[in-house]
């Protein structure tokens, strides 16, 4: 879904996407005798899923949910008055609450 909204590119939803089911394959494995919790396999089945949260975070962190480069052409055709980004919505959202407040009391 993230690559799908255009937050990461296709190589680290890729990761994430292998990362996951090889991490689960490991538990699955320790918990059945296969090997320790705390050995090279374990932190090697490890290390995908390490990357993907890690990129995540701090690409998140950075770039925020912004999703990409809209052409000049789609910033045209937009609505006016829409939100463009999360946060428009949530000033929208506690502006229009805060106005059902007031005039409730």
């Amino acid at each position: 879904m993230l690559y799908r909204a255009g937050l990461v590119p296709f190589g680290w939803a890729l990761v994430g996407m292998i990362g996951g089911p090889i991490l689960s394959l490991s538990g699955i494995a320790v918990l059945l005798g296969a090997y320790d919790q705390v050995s090279p396999w374990s932190a090697l089945a490890t290390l995908p899923e390490f990357a993907w949260e890690a990129y995540l975070g701090i690409a998140l962190t950075v770039r925020g949910l912004r999703g990409p480069r809209r052409s000049r052409h789609a910033a045209c055709s937009r609505h006016v008055g829409t939100a463009q980004r999360p946060s428009d919505f949530l000033i929208s959202a506690a502006a229009s609450s805060v106005a059902a407040l007031s005039v409730a009391s």
